[in-house]
């Protein structure tokens, strides 16, 4: 089996604190590297030399197999729902990615939950069979600068929409041109529902219920989900 080398952040398990599995138990892998440059990125994904697996340290780079086998033998993989893989941008890493997934389903049954931005639609669909679970951020201008329903209606348009859920993340600033952008998208995807977080945390009180109301007119069931793992002070 191939093995690549790519770039780990950290390590660790929690609680999933958005989006449609929330409050599920997962051991999160996140991935050095982000091209995509967001605008109000709260997330902290730059390389460093050394990471950790529990009490092990490791060094970067890391060979995929190398990390899979450490990873199985650390962690008892059946008490999780799933292994969250996330960024940054993991697809910026995916000869190491595909091999990392590959390994781990090989030593285990454990589900991988992916985590991304969702602007390489074309890197996504070559996943789309060895990942249980795809995660996919709607980005519009109002709340990260850049722009990916384009690419998102591509990949939707391919993917299995029953192991796809969409978020969108919206603020004070979120015009009607952008929602409804958003909702021609989940349309023509045939995606009926759809997971909103508030940037930052922060209530937009009527911003929201109006959001909220014109997706239900629409016949696309919208939940409002702060991210949970702020309110807790978890990881």
């Amino acid at each position: 089996m191939n093995s690549s080398y790519g770039y780990v952040k950290e390590i660790f398990q929690s609680i999933q604190g958005e989006g449609k599995y929330v409050g599920a138990k997962q051991l999160f892998i996140r991935f050095a590297g982000c091209s995509v440059n967001c605008l109000s990125c709260d997330t902290d994904y730059y390389a460093e030399d050394f990471f950790s697996i529990k009490n092990k340290i490791i060094q970067n780079p890391v060979s995929s197999a190398f990390l899979a086998n450490n990873i199985t033998e650390s962690y008892d993989l059946n008490s999780f729902h799933s292994i969250s893989i996330t960024g940054g941008e993991p697809l910026d890493q995916f000869a190491f990615l595909k091999d990392f997934i590959k390994s781990i389903k090989k030593a285990s049954k454990i589900r991988i939950f992916l985590e991304t931005s969702g602007f390489y639609y074309e890197k996504l669909l070559k996943l789309k069979d060895i990942v249980d679970i795809f995660s996919v951020d709607l980005k519009i201008k109002s709340s990260f600068g850049v722009n990916n329903l384009q690419s998102i209606q591509k990949f939707l348009r391919s993917v299995d929409t029953n192991k796809t859920y969409v978020k969108l993340i919206i603020n004070k600033n979120v015009t009607e041109t952008e929602m409804s952008s958003v909702l021609k998208i989940l349309i023509d995807c045939k995606i009926k529902e759809i997971y909103l977080q508030p940037l930052n945390n922060i209530s937009y009180n009527n911003k929201s219920e109006n959001v909220i109301d014109f997706l239900q007119k629409n016949e696309i069931d919208a939940y409002f989900i702060p991210q949970l793992q702020k309110f807790m002070e978890i990881k």
